[in-house]
This record gives structure tokens, sequence and C-alpha cells, in this order.
């Protein structure tokens, strides 16, 4: 149905199937609130929003690696973390801050096997934004009134020969999902898609490339063709992706991702003492990946500075204290610094 409603050679059928489709993309379920934070957590959240940003901008291709790395991680938490991160990215910065934007892309198709409903979610909001942005199936007639139909039928021969993109696979995939939000995200991207590429057809060739099956297929079997498509995927990019201890590695990123995203006293509690783990190892001036962690810590000290627990704000002096006498450390005046001590002031009035 899908295929049909992409070919403007079945007007008469194809806009029925638009609207079919438009129509499953409608929810009429309203969306849960969103929490509201208090002063204190809603500073903390956006002063670690800012540092995320700061390293993104400073070093975009390094960061959006340590976020794939996680995106393949045994663990849930720093899986979900990072496709929202990688999300964000996407939807703020499209591919302006590094060349090659086909990893993050491979993550999204693979997420949507994710045993989260959450991080299903995070990844249909994700293609859907690249399909209608048209970061993928994005025309190949880059000037369709000078181009010949030679040179046109040229390049359709060549989308239809090079792989499948299996971007539609986990469209298709989504739309079969038990929450009724993410079917609609998956449907009403599919409407968007349908409409575009009625009127481009490169992006009709690629569409066609990508859904082919076998001929034998029946439409009861289709679910577990594409997830055994997308299982084969999700193997390769596993292997590709997936480093030992990189939760370890980099946890100060981590720490800072959860406290942009969600500064809840529990994610409050475990940045702190990832923190405290991290200043209790040996320190290693002379190692990239541990000043690296370090950089990231230090931009969590500074979301955690506008809290006000006790409990969090002894386990800070720890953290003070230990830069105190780190003279090797080039992060050591972003610590001990006249702000600091005047912050310590501040809290020792109001204790």
């Amino acid at each position: 149905m899908f295929l049909v409603s992409c070919n403007p050679d079945y007007q008469q059928i194809r806009h029925l199937v638009i609207t079919g489709f438009a129509e499953l993309g409608r929810c009429s379920e309203k969306p849960k609130p969103m929490d509201l934070f208090s002063i204190e957590k809603q500073r903390i959240k956006e002063t670690a929003i800012v540092g995320m940003h700061t390293h993104l901008v400073n070093n975009a291709q390094e960061n959006i690696d340590i976020l794939l790395n996680f995106s393949v991680s045994k663990n849930q938490k720093f899986q979900y973390t990072a496709f929202w991160a990688l999300k964000d990215y996407i939807l703020l910065t499209h591919d302006n801050l590094i060349p090659d934007i086909s990893d993050i892309i491979h993550a999204f198709l693979i997420g949507v096997l994710s045993v989260e409903q959450r991080v299903q979610a995070e990844c249909a909001n994700a293609i859907s934004f690249m399909i209608t942005h048209h970061l993928v199936y994005d025309s190949q007639f880059k000037n369709n009134k000078d181009s010949t139909d030679k040179q046109k039928e040229e390049i359709i021969a060549k989308i239809r020969s090079s792989p499948v993109a299996h971007i539609l696979d986990a469209i298709m995939y989504l739309s079969g999902n038990d929450s009724v939000f993410i079917r609609t995200t998956a449907f009403s991207t599919l409407s968007s898609l349908s409409k575009y590429s009625s009127q481009c057809p490169s992006v009709m060739a690629q569409i066609k490339r990508d859904i082919e099956i076998p001929e034998e297929m029946t439409s009861k079997n289709y679910l577990a063709f594409i997830e055994t498509r997308l299982s084969k995927q999700r193997e390769w990019y596993e292997k590709s992706k997936s480093k030992k201890y990189i939760e370890t590695k980099y946890s100060g990123l981590y720490s800072l991702l959860r406290l942009g995203q969600d500064p809840c006293d529990e994610e409050i509690e475990d940045a702190t003492n990832k923190y405290i783990e991290f200043i209790e190892l040996q320190y290693n001036p002379d190692n990239n990946v541990h000043v690296l962690n370090e950089n990231y810590f230090i931009k969590v000290f500074m979301a955690l500075k506008h809290t006000h627990n006790p409990r969090i704000l002894r386990k800070l002096l720890k953290v003070i204290k230990f830069y105190i006498n780190q003279d090797d450390s080039k992060f050591q005046s972003d610590i001990i610094n006249p702000h600091t001590i005047l912050w310590m002031l501040e809290i020792m009035e109001h204790q």
C-alpha cells in the first residue's frame, strides 16, 4: 500500500492511502505532562546543557563517536542517554558539525529494535525528522530542470543498484509498535514520505530499492522479514561500535548528559558518586582519555554547584580538596578560583 501511495501513476487511489496514513498518524491520546523541576534543579539542567553544547561545538566528532559507543552499551541507561543526545544533535544541528552522519543514521535504525520503548520513541522522532528535512531520501536531481532524461535515467539506475538503506524497514517496524505515540509517529512519517516521493522520481527509486521483498513473501511474514534484516544491521553495527569499559572511561560525559536530561535526586546523587570515583583513581595527566573525562566532570561540577543538598555539597568539598593538591591538572583553576570561594562562603552563610 505504501508503494502505491508513492506512485503518481495511481492518482485515483493514492490520495486515499495517504489520507489513511495521515489519519493513522493522528494521536487522540494526550501526551504525559513534562515533569516540572524546582528552580535549583532547573539551574542544574541548564548549566549541564551549556556544558554539553560547549563540548559538542569544540570537538563534535569525538563526542559523537563516544555517544555511538554508548548506544551499544549493555547498560540500558547509557543506551537511552546516547539516543536522546544523538536525537538532539540531529534536531539542533543537522549535519553542520560533522561531515558524515551515516553512523548516526545507522544508530537510529538499530535502535528501533531496542527492548526499551523510550529508546524506540527517540529513534522514531529522529527518523521522522531526518525524513521530513530530507537528511535521508533526499532528491538526487540537484538541478532538475537542467538534467537530461539520459542523466536522470543514469542516476535512477545507480540508485537501484546501491545497497538497501533499511530506513524504510525501520519505519515499517515502528508502525507495528505497541505504543500509540510511536505508531502514530511512524504513520505520520509514511504519509509525509508518500507525498514527497510522488513528486520526485529519484526518491521513488530509493524507496523501490528499499522496499523490495521476495515474491513469495506474505503480509503476515513481513514483520519478521524486516526484523531479520534490521537484526543483521545491528550485529554489524554493534561489532563496529562496541568498546570495553566505555562506561567507566567516559563516565563524566554520561553524568553531564543525565544532568541535562533529567536532574532528579537519583541522577544528581549518581553523578556526584561517579565524580568521587573518578578523583579516587590514579591521576594521569598524560592519558588523553583520562583528561577528557576530567573535562566532562568539570562541567558536572559547575552544574552541581546549584544544589542545596547538604550530602551532595559535602561530597563536592572532597572534589575541591582534591584540586587544591592537584597541581598537575590543567583544570585546577576551573575549580580553585574566587568564584568557588564565594560559592563556598554563600553556602556557609545558609547552613
